[in-house]
């Protein structure tokens, strides 16, 4: 079992007291329109915690982020796990842009490129800290960050 706080550079993390469990719910007709950067962060957010397989309409789909995260780090295996880590943020960020052809997006909406800008282990409390930089087609870059 892992957590993983995702963090935006110009917001404050959420925390479970600010989420509404009903906007969550099937029932809900609750929905939020995300387009711009936003849209491209919380599609590389999404596509890197989704496991190969357990998407139903695209089987594909997915970095394996949990997967990885599931498993064990010991001094011996961390420079495995961490280009296993490399390797999920290198096959979402060639599902996104393979996405992205044929759609009619805003430069702000497509992707360039993905840059690792921090990878660290913190074996003190089993935490990975992931620090993304999304570089968009307009020029912007946005800030990701997972863990802590």
């Amino acid at each position: 079992m892992f957590a993983l706080q995702i963090a935006y550079a110009d917001r404050e993390p959420l925390s479970g007291s600010k989420l509404d469990y009903r906007l969550f719910s099937k029932k809900s007709r609750a929905s939020v329109k995300v387009s711009g950067n936003r849209a491209v962060e919380q599609n590389i957010v999404k596509i890197l915690l989704t496991n190969p397989g357990s998407d139903y309409f695209n089987q594909t789909l997915g970095g394996g982020l949990p997967l990885i995260l599931s498993q064990s780090v010991s001094p011996d295996n961390l420079q495995t796990r961490r280009t296993e880590v490399g390797q999920a943020i290198i096959r979402t960020e060639e599902q996104l842009i393979a996405s992205q052809v044929g759609l009619t997006l805003t430069p702000a909406e497509r992707l360039s490129r993905i840059d690792i800008k921090r990878l660290d282990f913190d074996p003190s409390v089993s935490s990975w800290i992931i620090e993304l930089a999304l570089f968009m087609e307009d020029g912007n870059v946005s800030q990701v960050l997972l863990g802590r």
